[in-house]
């Protein structure tokens, strides 16, 4: 390809970027970019591919594709069962396509050389550049063991500065748009800065997920430490015949003798059992023995016999409060439903919401007619509300 500008057929590529003298496969599926390798065949081989930015998008328009990507030569095609091809390429060199797109059958467009600047670099510079590199390449290796020796290979036995810096962000680089970047610098100087900068990042983030990864670690280790010591201190006590009445199981017979409805006995039971399965020190376990003891503490299923009188609750009313006609008229009027703005009464619980001050008087005196004219067993419950 000896011209510096030509028309060429370009392939929106999803999820990578081929550099410069990398080789590299693909499979294509869409309509126009099987198209676009088919008139690149017919045209001498030659094909622009540039990053697409939303990977989500099927049919991209001119600013869903970035205008420098890389001109590639087809090495070979194949066709696959379901309608696609596979694609072997080899990166030429960087490029950069100009308006207008033409999109009717496939895109295609105008595509200018961008070839690597050396002229700002000497020999001193690329190799303190080469050796920076090279450090940060070996801590990022001792902090990410997932990367490939071969990768690393790749990236290091390159002796030419501009493909050594291209083949760093193709092997070693994250982030999509990290590559990007890189590929889009054609100075050779300053991309080799921004690769061993974007590396330096690379082993920062690495050495902090290392540090929480640690810690982490080092808690999941003492938890499990506590719960098998719980365990063989169990099993011991078990060996020695000695009757060890845990916590959990008193809690368990709490539960089986309450007369529990049905869906309270299940959630009950999944909270004891995760309650069991909790070190004794975390906070999470204070939480859960917090709720079993106020659900053990409830008077399941416990009733009074229900005996509304109206006469004699007003009867007792008058005889115990004088005044407050009003307050007296509405407990009479709410005192035998089994639902009020005021009150819900379920068979074994009276709950009363947001008592403020001011009606202190009022329930005091319900209380009153309430338990002399239908006996019922009060329960005292601490309610806490947060408020933000």
């Amino acid at each position: 390809m000896a011209n510096t500008k030509q028309i060429l057929p370009i392939i929106p590529v999803r999820g990578f970027i081929v550099f410069p003298g990398m080789t590299f496969h693909f499979d294509v599926a869409r309509e126009k970019s099987i198209n676009a390798i088919e008139h690149s065949l017919k045209c001498g081989g030659y094909i622009f591919l540039t990053m697409q930015k939303d990977i989500s998008k099927e049919d991209p328009s001119e600013r869903d594709i970035y205008k420098i990507g890389t001109i590639a030569k087809i090495k070979q095609m194949i066709h696959l069962q379901d309608g696609g091809v596979r694609l072997l390429v080899e990166g030429i060199c960087r490029g950069e396509f100009y308006p207008p797109l033409e999109t009717e059958d496939f895109y295609e467009a105008l595509v200018a050389r961008k070839n690597s600047v050396l002229r700002t670099l000497s020999g001193e510079e690329y190799t303190a550049f080469l050796n920076k590199i090279n450090r940060l390449i070996n801590e990022f290796t001792a902090l990410n063991p997932k990367v490939s020796p071969e990768s690393v290979q790749k990236a290091i036995n390159e002796s030419d500065p501009s493909s050594f810096a291209d083949s760093v962000a193709s092997n070693l680089f994250r982030n999509l748009e990290d590559k990007q970047e890189i590929l889009e610098l054609a100075n050779v100087k300053k991309r080799l800065m921004r690769v061993a900068e974007i590396l330096a990042g690379e082993v920062k983030i690495l050495e902090t997920e290392t540090i929480i990864a640690a810690h982490v670690k080092e808690q999941m280790d003492d938890n499990n430490r506590d719960y098998y010591l719980r365990e063989q201190i169990k099993a011991i006590k078990y060996e020695l015949g000695e009757d060890e009445f845990s916590e959990t199981d008193e809690f368990r017979k709490k539960i089986e003798k309450l007369n529990m409805p049905k869906e309270v006995y299940e959630k009950a039971m999944r909270e004891l059992s995760a309650f069991e399965k909790l070190p004794a020190a975390s906070p999470e376990s204070a939480i859960a023995r917090h709720y079993l003891e106020v659900i053990c503490d409830y008077p399941w299923n416990i009733y009074t016999a229900k005996s509304p009188d109206i006469q004699k609750a007003s009867e007792i009313l008058e005889k115990d409060h004088y005044g407050m006609e009003k307050v007296k008229k509405r407990i009479i009027d709410d005192f035998d439903k089994v639902y009020t703005p005021r009150s819900v009464i379920v068979p074994n619980i009276k709950i009363v919401h947001d008592i403020a001050p001011e009606e202190a008087v009022e329930q005091i005196a319900a209380r009153s007619a309430d338990h002399e004219c239908q006996p019922r067993l009060f329960q005292m419950v601490s309610l806490l509300r947060q408020e933000t």
